[in-house]
């Protein structure tokens, strides 16, 4: 998924911006993310972006991509952009809730019907592309998806056979609510609504199984958030999250943030973040995070308000993160 406010930096190879109908200057996809490991032998990269009233956007499709520099690049979109909200359902996409962001953080496989509906849609605004029809044509090349790739299969694939099982010892935890930073922490001179992500703590495995009862609530709902998977306790989102990517615990991290405001002694805010750049916001020593703020691609935004306040501290997130390395 590509997050609304990187959506809205792209432009056109004229320097147009986005809008529907028109072809971006795309060839890359930033992320480490598992899942894409599925392109390393050749295939095809759908991004997607999602709008206000969890309208779904189709914003590129890169063909034959590879590994570059911590990204998957391709010759160039092979789309023009359209809006796939009428067939969401179709590929096995919720919407309406205003939680639909927050479910695409996570790229997906997909199926062979998914796979012919998208392909179909991207041969048909082609058409149209070249002939010069722009955004008031693009919902017709979603009308025209023929009737057959929209049924339901009467028999649904085998699923594949379960990885083997990862099996971890959860360790005792600690007795305090919270846990304080180790001092001294450096901290840069802030004003009022400034903030500073400093004291980056890289969680391997075991870190993760130690963590206080605060901590291990922020971890499941970061994973929550970021893998679309929720268990009871840390261990049980642990070993589910390497069970689905096939991996050993050795291969996991994680990073924690504090989060400082100006004119405050002690944290505001926690953040944890995957290497992909996706992270979650949470409020220091508890497991709720504020108007669902995180971060998508390197990008925050919030997934539960956008009002000019809400709007302001996405914005103040941002370029302290960017300032700090967070993101």
């Amino acid at each position: 998924m590509v997050s609304e406010a990187e959506f809205k930096k792209l432009r056109t190879s004229d320097g147009l911006p986005p809008r529907l109908g028109v072809k971006l200057d795309i060839d890359r996809y930033h992320s480490q993310h598992p899942v894409l490991e599925a392109l390393a032998g050749g295939g095809a990269l759908f991004l997607v972006t999602v709008l206000p009233g969890d309208v779904l956007w189709l914003v590129a499709m890169l063909g034959a991509v590879r590994r570059f520099k911590g990204s998957w690049k391709s010759q160039g979109t092979m789309t023009p952009v359209v809006d796939l909200t009428p067939v969401c359902g179709h590929l096995g996409i919720t919407r309406g809730d205003g939680k639909l962001a927050m479910r695409l953080k996570t790229p997906r496989v997909l199926d062979d019907r998914q796979w012919a509906i998208l392909h179909h849609i991207e041969e048909q605004s082609n058409v149209a592309w070249r002939a010069g029809l722009h955004a008031p044509q693009i919902r017709p090349y979603v009308a025209s998806v023929p009737k057959k790739l929209l049924r339901t299969p009467k028999v649904a694939a085998p699923p594949p056979p379960p990885p083997p099982p990862v099996k971890l010892v959860a360790k005792p935890k600690a007795k305090t609510k919270r846990t304080e930073p180790p001092k001294p922490v450096k901290v840069p001179k802030l004003a009022k609504g400034q903030f500073a992500f400093v004291h980056a703590r890289t969680l391997d495995a075991d870190a993760i199984l130690a963590l206080d009862k605060a901590h291990e609530g922020q971890f499941i709902e970061a994973m929550y958030a970021y893998a679309g998977i929720r268990k009871k306790t840390g261990l049980e989102t642990l070993e589910t999250f390497l069970r689905k990517n096939g991996w050993q615990p050795s291969d996991f991290s994680i990073e924690l943030w504090d989060v400082y405001e100006g004119g405050r002694k002690t944290p505001r805010f926690e953040f944890w973040v995957q290497n992909a750049g996706d992270g979650t916001l949470f409020e220091y020593g508890r497991a709720t995070s504020p108007k669902s703020i995180g971060s998508t691609q390197h990008s925050f935004e919030s997934h539960g308000a956008d009002d000019p306040k809400t709007l302001g501290l996405v914005e103040a997130l941002q370029t302290a993160a960017e300032k700090s390395g967070a993101v």
